[in-house]
């Protein structure tokens, strides 16, 4: 049986999550892996959409879509909006940063 975590234990998953993503997503963008880009993009763009973090969503999905026509040219634009995004998240929500 799976144990029901707690809101406040979810953002605080999430945030470790999203922090791992965006590693990956800078590794990726200077291994030029448009591929690894989306794929990352994409689970952050939807872990922020059930997170309710809904400033990183569409800039992740942005950031996925570029990826995916393997135009990596904005993307390391797009990760600093995203870490941006999650700034001002993490604040909205009270969380401190990890």
């Amino acid at each position: 049986m799976h144990e029901r975590l707690s809101p406040r234990r979810l953002r605080q998953q999430y945030f470790t999550e999203a922090e791992a993503q965006l590693l990956a997503i800078e590794r990726a963008i200077k291994l030029q892996r448009p591929a690894c880009v989306a794929e990352c993009a994409g689970r952050l763009a939807g872990a922020s959409a059930i997170a309710g973090a809904e400033l990183v969503v569409p800039i992740a999905a942005e950031l996925e879509a570029c990826a995916d026509a393997h135009d990596l040219s904005v993307a390391a634009h797009l990760l600093a909006s995203i870490e941006h995004a999650l700034v001002e998240t993490r604040g909205t929500l009270h969380f401190p940063a990890i």
